[in-house]
């Protein structure tokens, strides 16, 4: 039970911080 709430919790972080990733690669791109 406690590592499906891992895995529930984990893909709930995922989606959130992918989109922030996909940003944060594209500053330091442009950055560069």
């Amino acid at each position: 039970m406690g590592m499906k709430k891992h895995c529930h919790f984990y893909l709930l972080l995922g989606m959130y911080c992918r989109p922030i990733l996909m940003k944060l690669t594209m500053q330091v791109l442009i950055f560069i």
